[in-house]
């Protein structure tokens, strides 16, 4: 018998890292799949999150807008992700609430490759 898995829809996704995000013991590297399911994630290095500052302030500088690190992306076929670095023009980021958390298609997403990364993470 073939099992199923249920990919959810993402209003079930947004409030499935709401409830995540209320919750004062869990950590805060984490995402979610297309399933709901957690993937957790090592703390990045220092040197790492050198490079997303560097990429963030070049985006900013030769593009404008606003660029971020380690925002939240409600994708349309891969759950919430969180990307190093995105980026968006400056209406863009007006529509994003605080309490909404999750940004939805942006622009540019910029995700930096580290030693220890697996071949199906980089896939």
């Amino acid at each position: 018998m073939l099992d199923i898995v249920t990919i959810l829809s993402p209003e079930e996704l947004s409030k499935i890292w709401a409830d995540l995000a209320h919750n004062d013991q869990f950590p805060d590297w984490y995402e979610l799949t297309e399933h709901g399911e957690l993937i957790m994630s090592p703390k990045p290095s220092n040197r790492h999150q050198v490079i997303c500052a560097e990429i963030a302030y070049q985006l900013r500088a030769q593009l404008g807008g606003k660029a971020v690190s380690e925002v939240a992306v409600l994708t349309t076929s891969a759950g919430v992700r969180v990307p190093d670095v995105v980026w968006m023009p400056d209406d863009k980021w007006q529509v994003v609430t605080i309490e909404e958390g999750l940004v939805h298609a942006p622009d540019f997403v910029v995700e930096v490759l580290s030693p220890g990364n697996r071949q199906v993470e980089i896939n």
